[in-house]
């Protein structure tokens, strides 16, 4: 599973910059950012990562056309996680430390409308898709300590591994700066296993192609 993230991200790219020697109207943009991941119904336990992406368009008449794949990586965010594991019991902790991590890799096709397009400068895009999210976490290690006057210790929680699918609509407002440059926040929201998450992105990379 771990390996899968750069072959499919790999394998769009090389795609992709087969095809802009062929096909009229398609652009590729190669892009690296910050995303951070929560969950709608409970605590956030991710802290903000790194991710990768590539966008690969083709425009027809009317209308531009294509997807977007990215890998994201996440590290555990202790006191969510503490906050998660304790919610139901009435001892109070404080967080010793904690271990662990998720990667999502996201596969969306999706469409781009123009919002704004002069002859130069910025470009505004409106880019709308649903698709494939896969989900795989570490296990997850969570100690904390307590002290309640009467007695003291230390507890370890272990959360294991899981891998889910899910599937969800995206938005995307990417900003084109001189025809090179893309600058594009991202917002996704899927379901997994019965839950609901959402993650946000911003990106910035470069554009290849017309």
């Amino acid at each position: 599973m771990r390996k899968t993230p750069l072959a499919l991200l790999c394998g769009i790219l090389l795609t992709g910059l087969g095809a802009e020697a062929y096909a009229q109207g398609f652009s590729l943009v190669l892009l690296g950012g910050l995303s951070k991941d929560s969950r709608t119904q409970t605590e956030s336990v991710w802290k903000a990562g790194l991710n990768l992406a590539g966008h690969a368009f083709v425009s027809v008449p009317g209308i531009t056309i294509g997807g977007r794949v990215a890998f994201h990586s996440w590290g555990a965010d202790g006191e969510g996680w503490l906050k998660e594991v304790t919610k139901s019991g009435s001892t109070s902790y404080t967080l010793n430390s904690a271990d662990g991590s998720q990667t999502v890799i996201e596969i969306v096709p999706a469409i781009r409308l123009a919002l704004l397009n002069p002859p130069v400068g910025l470009r505004i895009d409106l880019q709308i898709g649903a698709g494939l999210f896969l989900v795989s976490s570490s296990e997850v290690t969570v100690t904390g300590s307590f002290n309640t006057g009467t007695s003291s210790g230390q507890t370890t929680w272990v959360l294991a591994t899981e891998s889910l699918t899910g599937f969800g609509p995206q938005a995307a407002l990417p900003l084109t700066l001189g025809g090179m440059i893309e600058i594009v926040p991202v917002y996704s929201a899927y379901n997994a296993g019965g839950d609901w998450y959402n993650h946000f992105a911003i990106n910035a990379g470069f554009r290849f192609g017309i």
